[in-house]
């Protein structure tokens, strides 16, 4: 039953109530009328007559009062049942969704005007809720987002920092804080000026890259790039780019300086540089003799033993000229693992004797030999090893221009067989120990000069080495000179 229907109820009562005391009014008004009657004609007992009416008065007074207390008592119970109680839980659930319990939900009441508003209610907090769980899911998407580019900033080997308009570190990947030596938290928020000093002096121009990246800072349209040398930690070629960072309307948010390390880059167009100087230098020379012997045999003018000499000088050059094409194409397959070995069994002491009786130049009397103990075969390519120890002897005898022994020892080391190859030449400095294996890497000194070559033979033998799982490498020699030894696995019975 609906509380209207129950308001509807107690205003009957009332007014049956109200309509009985009128009766009993009307009754007690018409009991009255004798009474009166007595007092005007002076009738004996008339006192009397007047207490007993007074005393129906009060009893009927008594009951209206009672009566009008039972109702009033029935509509508070009512009021406070059907209204007081719904809007009092309504206020609980209210607070508890406001305190952030977003799952409270009213209870639908019984009447219909109190579940309209928990209806109500219950929609709104659904609302609310959604909203909610909507910009939940939209920081969350947000905050990945931000960490995804964070990451990938960081994972940028390029050193990166944003600069604001005010000339403070805005935000640093990993690469730059790396460089400086600093957490990111140490310089978010810190002025750039001072962080620029400090990165400036490890340069091998200090005033040229300061002055460059603080003109940057100064200018907002300022769009660039540099060239720079730092010397602090470690020698590095950098390319420093500066330029604007824009929002969505074309407005500048600040400036962002990267710097790439292009050491490798560098390096390899100087390669590139040596390659075709030496390359070049190479193969005129040959060719030179070639096409001088050639033009003076077609004369006619060199007859006889002459001309037998210019043949030879001919195909000496013409010899050479095809073992430098063969180094560079050797050197490729290499480098890109497409050389193709024909392993088997090898007597490591045979090839270093078929290597020593070829005719080298200038090598009368001076190579010599010896073996240390039992050596094991090797399983590998014997070609590419005679190759190997070719080019190890052709480079202590050319490296050797005041002469002297070049000796040769075999042994077995452990699980390895070790072949070295000592002379007493010029020698390799120290900073050109890690350098001399690599690919037309030559020693830059006045002494070595006038000796020829092409810096391909030792980076050859350290490839051919590389791929039969050996080393390689080379040590100062007591009194003068160098030690080149190579090593090989020895191989397993089941090979």
């Amino acid at each position: 039953m609906g509380i209207r229907r129950r308001l509807a109820i107690l205003l009957g009562l009332v007014g049956a109530a109200f309509g009985g005391v009128a009766l009993l009014l009307v009754r007690l008004i018409g009991s009255y009328q004798p009474v009166i009657d007595m007092v005007r004609a002076g009738t004996p007992g008339w006192r009397s007559a007047v207490d007993l009416t007074v005393r129906d008065a009060l009893w009927v007074v008594g009951a209206l009062a009672l009566l009008l207390l039972i109702l009033a008592i029935g509509a508070i119970f009512l009021v406070q049942r059907h209204v007081e109680g719904p809007v009092q839980r309504l206020v609980q659930v209210t607070k508890r969704f406001s305190a952030g319990d977003l799952r409270a939900r009213v209870a639908e009441e019984v009447d219909p005007s109190m579940a309209l508003l928990a209806r109500t209610f219950n929609e709104m907090a659904e609302a609310l809720t959604e909203q909610r769980e909507d910009l939940l899911s939209q920081r969350d998407t947000s905050a990945w987002q931000t960490d995804m580019l964070g990451a990938m900033a960081d994972a940028n080997p390029d050193a990166a920092v944003l600069i604001d308009p005010l000339g403070e570190v805005a935000w640093a990947n990993a690469a730059y804080c790396r460089t400086l030596g600093r957490d990111r938290d140490e310089l978010i928020g810190i002025r750039f000026r001072p962080v620029l000093v400090e990165w400036a002096r490890r340069c091998v121009d200090p005033d040229g890259a300061f002055s460059f990246l603080i003109g940057a800072v100064n200018d907002p349209e300022f769009e660039g790039r540099a060239d720079v040398a730092l010397v602090e930690p470690d020698r590095r070629d950098l390319l420093v780019l500066t330029l604007p960072v824009r929002n969505r309307h074309g407005g500048t948010m600040g400036r962002l300086i990267v710097h790439r390390d292009v050491t490798q880059e560098r390096a390899i167009d100087r390669l590139k540089s040596e390659m075709v100087s030496t390359v070049s230098h190479e193969i005129r020379t040959p060719l030179a003799a070639i096409y001088g012997f050639a033009e003076l045999l077609l004369s006619g003018r060199m007859q006889g033993a002459d001309a037998e000499s210019s043949l030879q000088m001919i195909y000496r050059e013409s010899r050479r000229l095809n073992d430098l094409v063969s180094d560079f194409l050797d050197m490729q397959r290499l480098e890109q693992g497409r050389e193709i070995f024909h392993r088997d069994w090898i007597d490591l002491e045979q090839v270093i004797h078929g290597c020593m009786h070829r005719p080298w130049a200038g090598a009368e009397g001076r190579l010599c030999f010896s073996r240390s103990g039992e050596v094991p075969t090797v399983w590998g390519d014997e070609v590419r090893m005679a190759q190997v120890v070719e080019n190890l002897l052709s480079n202590a005898l050319k490296y050797s221009p005041s002469g002297g022994p070049v000796e040769v020892t075999l042994r077995a080391s452990g699980e390895r067989v070790r072949v070295e190859v000592a002379d007493r030449g010029l020698g390799v400095p120290d900073e050109a120990k890690d350098k001399i294996f690599t690919r037309f890497y030559r020693v830059d000194s006045k002494d070595r000069k006038a000796i020829r070559g092409t810096g391909l033979g030792l980076a050859i033998a350290a490839g051919v080495l590389q791929a039969h799982g050996g080393a390689i490498g080379v040590l100062d020699r007591a009194g003068g000179g160098s030690i080149f030894w190579f090593e090989l696995p020895v191989a397993p019975a089941s090979a």
